[in-house]
């Protein structure tokens, strides 16, 4: 069961202030005394919080942190229970006075009485050998020395990162030595420039962009960059924005933004090809965990390749916040970020020989409606019975009557990364501003139990994304799935995969700005996270300077159906010009089915005609009237390459119906 609800409390009072402050709290029923400290506004995001304190001669029995704070009904918290020989790490939510508990990890350790303690939350280091998950609390004995627990966490309802935040106990006599919030960007007064806008940044080149961020009401903004200036005033919100003019491609750039109080210089700043990679869990692969870490040693990487690791963080409504960090291509954090993009930027650098930008937008294991805007689902009607299900379990949670459900339903609860429009809203609106040259797009796995809606929302998809970013012919690059056995996914349906691929071939090919990545031979039956990203990195590229950069000389697709032609007991397949010089040397051109009007899929005859088409014949004179190629979802029997080495792209002529695993 993914997030049971449980009616544990309900906060009858707080406050926010920096000094210490009474809590009372309703436990089952059984009112406690809670002592909050250090709650604070000071930061709007943060990296990391550290608390030291002393236990007293009294037992502690529970202690943590309040996170994201809103108000006494209304917040999440991290809490840790002394009981018996054990620690127990409780993560959750309160929402509407109910209990939302995401994780409950029992610890063999104890906080003892008389002793000193450090506790804290941190981001986890680019390169995380433990754990892929994005956040890490520590809990360590400062007496001894010795580190008690060390967990990995993710930020699904969000926790971490962002908010308010403060320290509470149950008891009253906790010794608090320390207390330390480590924001993120500078450390200013009032001048916050949006944390995109920082040293080692990446800017669009010749192109218009805009700087944005907030002051005090009323403050004039100054924002000088190559040479030009530009002013404005912060306005009855204290948000600022200004559009500066386009700069040529280059590194050692400055920027300075200004108030007449406060001054930022930011350095160290490229400008160059800027293209966003987001999706699901093959696109966050790091690259110390493919094979791209057989050809990329950091120090020796240009250090004019850019990544902006965007924090992984659900909004239910669209909001402004950056919060990510730069990477720089010789730093040894960038085998932290994402394989297959960082193969991209190398592959495309040597091309272009411009700086490289990525701003990484990823999150594993995520539904494609969770990145579609709120307005766009509302137009469809594949979307309405997950949109009905939000609002009947967002009444139920303020009714306190939360609803027990299980996987698949359970994305539909508000409050998750999960949820439709969240990651929209908290991981690609901030970057509406910022002109990007194109985006690399990895995801479905997570929609195959379902595919009958993935058309209708992956075209939804790459219509709000240049919308977005106001750029109707904004390239679009997406990977068909890899070959993979789908039950590691959950899914046992055998043409669940292969049909989530031709509906990405379809919505690609029938789009004159987008482009179609076949990575159908990349993949590993056994494991939904292939290794190969440094070849996938090198296709997206060949994809890029095919349809962005005018190459159309590259070659980037392996043999690509054009259109079949049915002949009674034959079939030919014609392929689109410049994909399929196929390699004569392979004895069989294998993984051909036809049909009849009985819809029995057999295996067909497959010869290569002069004409560079091929020629499938039934084996028992039935008349084809559908042809497949791939259908399966390892290629196991598929093999056809063309002489680049690229894998013939699957599809399908019919529309037959193929029912979903999990009815949506």
């Amino acid at each position: 069961m993914y997030a049971k609800f449980l009616l544990l409390f309900t906060a009858l009072f707080c406050a926010f202030i920096l000094k210490a402050q009474r809590l009372q709290l309703s436990l089952n029923n059984h009112t406690q005394q809670y002592e909050s400290r250090f709650l604070t506004t000071h930061h709007q995001v943060w990296d990391s919080v550290q608390v030291d304190f002393i236990s007293p001669q009294q037992p502690v029995k529970k202690i943590g942190f309040y996170i994201n704070y809103t108000d006494s009904a209304n917040h999440h918290f991290l809490n840790l229970t002394n009981m018996d020989d054990k620690l127990i790490l409780e993560l959750g939510k309160l929402d509407h006075s109910i209990i939302r508990q995401a994780e409950h990890i029992i610890h063999k350790t104890n906080i003892l009485p008389n002793n000193s303690y450090s506790l804290s939350i941190y981001r986890a280091p680019w390169v995380d050998i433990e754990h892929w998950l994005s956040w890490k609390i520590k809990l360590t004995d400062i007496t001894s020395g010795v580190e008690l627990f060390k967990t990995s966490l993710g930020n699904s309802m969000p926790f971490f990162g962002f908010g308010d935040i403060g320290f509470y106990t149950d008891n009253s006599n906790v010794n608090v030595s320390h207390f330390q919030l480590t924001g993120a960007g500078k450390d200013t007064k009032s001048l916050k420039p949006a944390l995109y806008f920082a040293d080692g940044m990446m800017l669009p080149r010749n192109k218009k962009f805009t700087v944005w961020g907030t002051a005090a009401k009323g403050e004039k903004v100054s924002v000088k960059f190559a040479s030009k200036t530009v002013n404005t005033v912060a306005d009855s919100h204290g948000q600022w924005k200004v559009e500066l003019p386009p700069a040529k491609a280059g590194i050692d750039y400055e920027m300075v933004i200004s108030t007449d109080e406060e001054s930022i210089r930011l350095s160290d700043i490229a400008v160059g090809e800027l293209w966003l990679a987001s999706g699901q869990s093959n696109m966050e692969m790091r690259a110390w965990q493919s094979d791209v870490a057989n050809y990329v040693v950091p120090k020796n990487t240009q250090s004019d390749i850019r990544f902006y690791m965007q924090q992984q963080w659900p909004s239910a409504e669209p909001i402004d916040v950056t919060a990510g960090k730069w990477l720089k291509g010789n730093d040894a954090g960038i085998m932290g970020s994402s394989a297959a993009a960082l193969s991209f930027a190398i592959h495309l650098k040597e091309k272009l020989n411009v700086p490289i930008g990525i701003i990484q937008s990823t999150w594993g294991g995520t539904a494609i409606e969770s990145w579609i805007s709120r307005e766009s689902l509302q137009a469809l009607p594949e979307a309405m019975p997950l949109l009905r299900r939000y609002q009947d379990y967002n009444a139920s949670l303020k009714d306190r009557t939360p609803p027990d459900l299980d996987w698949p339903l359970v994305w539909d609860i508000p409050g998750q990364s999960h949820a439709a429009s969240y990651l929209y809203n908290g991981m690609l609106f901030p970057y509406r501003h910022l002109p990007i040259s194109g985006v690399l797009w990895y995801q479905g796995e997570s929609n195959t139990h379902r595919a009958s809606q993935y058309r209708a929302f992956f075209r939804a998809f790459i219509q709000d994304i240049r919308k977005l970013w106001n750029v109707k012919r904004l390239p679009f690059i997406a990977v068909q799935l890899a070959g993979y056995d789908g039950r590691q996914s959950g899914n046992e349906v055998p043409e669940a995969w292969p049909n989530l691929r031709d509906i990405q071939r379809q919505v690609l090919t029938a789009d004159a700005d987008a482009a179609l990545v076949n990575a159908f031979d990349l993949g590993d039956s056994l494991d939904i996270h292939p290794y190969r990203k440094w070849e996938l990195g090198k296709r997206f590229a060949q994809a890029a300077l095919h349809l962005k950069y005018d190459s159309r000389d590259v070659s980037y697709s392996g043999p690509s159906v054009k259109k079949v032609a049915f002949h009674g007991n034959t079939a030919t397949v014609y392929y689109h010009k410049g994909t399929a010089d196929f390699d004569e040397s392979i004895p069989d051109y294998c993984g051909f089915e036809v049909a009849g009007e009985d819809k029995i899929f057999k295996s067909a005859k497959a010869t290569l005609t002069t004409d560079g088409a091929i020629k499938l014949i039934a084996s028992d004179s039935v008349s084809i009237v559908a042809v497949r190629y791939g259908w399966e979802n390892y290629p196991v029997v598929s093999k056809l390459i063309n002489k680049q080495g690229l894998a013939a792209v699957p599809f399908r002529t019919d529309d037959w119906l193929i029912q979903d695993q999990f009815p949506y």
